[in-house]
């Protein structure tokens, strides 16, 4: 194998990628924190697969709208085993996947991007169904059932929440990294942590300053209406039920013992430990879990601050993907 990614010499798409300006693309995040993921991602790449081959495969990507480089690493990965790509972008997420497919695409691989209107562009989804082996597709539940219903081959990626755990009696480098886990994306996708768990009394004077700098690094971009009604009742809920809130322009520290498996913007929950039984009973929708916590069931294990910068070797919760499509043949 030939390395690249965080050593060694970087493969043609990895250097055309690393050309793009993501400030250029008109996403929702503010501008450090859009140079900051670009970087990560492109950090992800650590080997190429070569045990698969997949030259004459048709795949299709269907992606979801809350991180904008989910996409990336399986058009990189499908076309270097030889796949033919197909990438349908989410709302809002165009320009962006336009240049990423143009940049794999100037290697000489087979990646283009295809948008249409899910479920009101029928036409031309189905012609896309229709020419694709296999759809690899991250979204909702609905519109992963919806495409399923369509498909004779998807592999859907629905909605998952991450937990963080905290050592013992926390320094500030766990913390720092933990916060950094809620930072990344603004706490948005599968493998942001919807709650930090706490053996001890948590350090929220730390955690406040430490999600105080990680706004001065990387301010806030976007908040939606209904975002923004959320950390309200959020930070509510808190105080009725008599836990503590910390909070400044553009971040929020909470500390309770009721535990909610949503994540939201810049919104970091402490939990005790004792909220464990509550973790449990949605674990059917965990994903990641970073720190050392072997109790809990998880389709990924990582460090804290690593929860949302993955490895891109092919296997997303478990399942590989690049194998998956290849026994379909």
């Amino acid at each position: 194998m030939t390395p690249h990614g965080r050593d060694g010499v970087s493969p043609p798409a990895l250097d055309a990628l690393r050309a793009l300006d993501p400030l250029a693309w008109g996403l929702d995040l503010s501008g450090p924190m859009l140079l900051e993921t670009w970087r990560a991602a492109l950090a992800g790449f650590v080997e190429p697969r070569d045990d698969v081959d997949l030259h004459g495969a048709n795949v299709l990507l269907v992606g979801s709208a809350n991180v904008y480089t989910a996409l990336l690493p399986w058009m990189v990965l499908l076309t270097q085993a030889g796949a033919r790509v197909r990438v349908k972008p989410a709302r809002g997420q165009e320009v962006a996947v336009q240049a990423m497919a143009g940049a794999v695409r100037g290697t000489g691989a087979d990646c283009v991007m295809q948008a249409w209107k899910g479920g009101i562009d029928l036409e031309a989804e189905r012609a896309a169904l229709a020419e694709a082996d296999a759809v690899v597709a991250f979204g909702g539940s609905e519109a992963l059932a919806a495409l399923t219903r369509r498909s004779r081959a998807v592999l859907g990626f629905g909605p998952r929440f991450g937990i963080s755990v905290l050592p013992p009696d926390p320094d500030a480098d766990a913390v720092g990294a933990a916060v950094r886990d809620v930072a990344l994306y603004d706490t948005r996708g599968c493998m942001s942590p919807a709650a930090v768990l706490s053996e001890g009394p948590p350090p929220m004077d730390l955690f406040a300053t430490r999600m105080a700098e990680a706004q001065e690094r990387w301010p806030i971009g976007a908040v939606s209406p209904m975002e923004a009604a959320g950390i309200r009742t959020r930070i509510m809920l808190t105080r009725a039920l008599g836990g503590e809130v910390r909070q400044g322009p553009g971040w929020v520290v909470l500390y309770s013992e009721r535990f909610d498996p949503i994540a939201l913007p810049r919104v970091l929950c402490v939990h005790p430990t004792s909220a464990l039984p509550a973790v449990s009973a949605h674990v059917a929708h965990l994903g990641t879990v970073a720190g050392n916590a072997p109790e809990i069931p998880a389709l990924r294990r990582c460090a804290l601050g690593q929860m949302q910068t993955p490895r891109h070797d092919g296997v997303h919760e478990g399942i590989d993907v690049l194998r998956w499509i290849a026994d379909l043949r």
